[in-house]
C-alpha cells in the first residue's frame, strides 16, 4: 500500500500496470482500488484515460448490447412491454435496460428516465374513481356544511380573479 503522501504526484507507471492487471484478471473496482490505496472512482477514471472505450473490459453484469439486442429491445418497447419485463426477457439487469432505453431515446445525450409506476390503471377505471372521489368530496362538504365551491370565499375569489 502507499501512503497518503505518494499521492501528490497521481499516477505511476507501476500504479497503472497494477490497475490494467487486476482489471483484465476480472476484479472489481472496489477490490483493485483496496490494493493500490485509492478510491474506486479515481481508479475508474485513470482506466478510462489509459484504455480507448472500445477495448474496455466490462463485467457480465454490464455487458455490451449487440446489435440483435438492440432490434429485439425496440421491438419489445414498441409492444409496451416493460422495463422490468425486457430485463427479465433478456436476461439483462434492471439498470443496464433503463440506460439503453435512455440511450436509444436521444442518442449522445443523457436523460433521466420516469421509473415506471408500480401499477398501471386503464383510463376508464381513472375516470370511475375521480367521479367517485368528486362524489365523496361533495358529501362530506355538505355534512360539515361547507358552501358550494361557487359560493366558497376561494370561490369567490378565483371567480373576481379571471376576467
Amino acid at each position: 500500500m502507499h501512503d497518503s503522501a505518494s499521492r501528490k504526484d497521481g499516477w505511476d507507471a507501476e500504479d497503472d500496470r497494477r490497475m490494467l492487471e487486476m482489471r483484465s484478471s476480472g476484479l472489481a473496482w472496489k477490490d483493485i482500488a483496496g490494493r493500490l490505496g485509492r478510491t474506486d472512482q479515481g481508479c475508474c477514471a485513470r482506466y478510462r484515460k489509459l484504455v480507448p472505450r472500445s477495448e474496455r473490459k466490462r463485467n457480465a453484469k454490464g455487458s455490451r448490447w449487440s446489435e440483435q439486442e438492440e432490434i429485439t429491445l425496440k421491438g419489445l418497447i414498441e409492444e409496451g412491454r416493460k422495463a422490468r419485463q425486457i430485463a427479465s426477457f433478456m436476461g439483462k439487469d434492471l439498470q443496464s435496460v433503463y440506460s439503453k432505453i435512455q440511450q436509444l431515446r436521444q442518442p449522445g445525450r443523457q436523460i433521466h428516465i420516469d421509473l415506471e409506476p408500480r401499477a398501471w390503471v386503464p383510463p376508464d377505471v381513472m375516470e370511475d374513481r375521480e367521479r367517485r372521489m368528486k362524489a365523496e368530496r361533495d358529501i362530506t362538504a355538505e355534512f360539515f356544511g361547507d358552501p358550494p365551491f361557487s359560493q366558497s370565499a376561494l370561490g369567490k375569489k378565483t371567480q373576481g380573479a379571471s376576467p
